[in-house]
């Protein structure tokens, strides 16, 4: 059977096992290894193939159920129900970070963010072609293939990518950025980061801090718009800016970046004597934890922690960690949808696209000290 040799759970990674369970489905379907009206195992099958729990497989089969993708049907079993519009639209995949091609995403947001885009083309009828690595392109970025595509996604695009995407419109491709607010004449979805970052440091500053740490990237849009809340927070209180108190990581390697933000943030607890630490970003979050534990401080009794994207592991960490959470699942789907869209001559660009974040208040954003403990 397909499915016995295809789900690949690894309890390693950061996304939870029943969305694992989601993507593998989603890949197949990708692949035409599993069509419209095949029948699924039963849950106590495929949780014996996945080797999880029945209740872990019934959470992932009733996500597609929700989603329209599967039909539940009593005493027969589960059903996929792929109905494709007629039109379907080719969509180009392209990202600077990472390579979409490997079935295994490492990272929580890479997951939630391609599991959106799959299901987008699926319920549009589109097919997902998968392009090189931006940096496969060469020095000149010279784009090539757009005349086989109808549009195409740019995932987290950097602002060094702009030329690039200018070359792609050029050939009369449209081009749709993703999680990156590229400018008002280029179309994309992305995060209100600015916002979710203001929201971070107003809680902190309603729990009295005042000395408040920033480890940041250098790369891309959001980063810089996050960075730029943390400063727009700090002058509506009219507290002044400090150089010590902020770290930004200029490492181009995401796979690097846990282990830089712990250097950086022991950096600011070294000099800036923070009470608090606003780490924008997964990784920096837990880089920044393990350089608060390391300096054998406690969180939040002696300093607090906040977070932004509400990752998997946010909610089971101890303490369980305050996020700014933001759909990444939407980023993907909406944004594929609106590409179809756009290429399909439905809606006119440019087409700009906003989404809110919310903070989740947990038990590592606590009341201030006077100031951190001395290291």
């Amino acid at each position: 059977m397909i499915i016995d040799k295809s789900l690949n759970i690894d309890i390693s990674r950061s996304a939870p096992l029943y969305l694992q369970v989601k993507q593998n489905i989603l890949q197949l379907i990708d692949k035409g290894e599993l069509k419209d009206g095949d029948r699924l195992p039963p849950e106590t099958e495929l949780a014996r193939i996945c080797n999880l729990s029945r209740g872990t497989v019934r959470m992932a089969l009733s996500e597609l159920a929700r989603e329209g993708l599967v039909s539940r049907r009593p005493k027969r079993g589960s059903f996929l129900t792929l109905e494709k519009p007629i039109v379907s639209a080719r969509v180009g995949v392209l990202s600077p970070l990472f390579s979409i091609q490997n079935s295994s995403f490492p990272d929580f947001f890479q997951a939630e963010l391609v599991s959106g885009i799959r299901e987008g083309a699926l319920r549009k009828g589109a097919t997902l072609l998968f392009l090189p690595n931006v940096q496969e392109w060469g020095s000149n970025n010279h784009f090539s293939g757009g005349e086989n595509l109808d549009v195409v996604l740019f995932l987290i695009p950097r602002k060094d990518d702009i030329s690039l995407i200018c070359e792609i419109e050029k050939m009369k491709t449209p081009c749709f950025s993703i999680s990156a607010a590229v400018g008002k004449n280029f179309n994309y979805i992305a995060t209100d980061n600015v916002q979710g970052s203001i929201q971070a440091m107003e809680h902190l500053f309603s729990l009295g801090h005042r000395r408040i740490g920033l480890v940041v990237t250098a790369q891309g849009f959001d980063s810089q718009e996050r960075y730029d809340g943390y400063c727009r927070a700090l002058k509506n209180k009219h507290i002044p800016f400090d150089e010590d108190l902020v770290r930004i990581i200029e490492e181009p390697d995401n796979t690097c970046w846990q282990r830089a933000a712990a250097d950086k943030t022991a950096e600011i607890l070294k000099r800036g004597k923070p009470t608090a630490v606003f780490a924008p970003g997964s990784s920096l979050a837990m880089g920044a934890k393990e350089a608060i534990e390391a300096a054998g401080m406690s969180i939040p009794e002696d300093i607090s922690l906040v977070a932004f994207d509400d990752f998997y592991l946010a909610s089971h960490m101890s303490p369980r960690l305050t996020t700014v959470a933001r759909s990444i699942w939407e980023l993907g789907k909406i944004g594929v949808e609106k590409a179809i869209e756009l290429a399909r001559g439905e809606v006119k660009p440019p087409l700009n696209i906003v989404l809110k974040t919310e903070l989740i208040a947990r038990e590592s954003s606590g009341r201030a000290k006077t100031s951190a403990p001395a290291l």
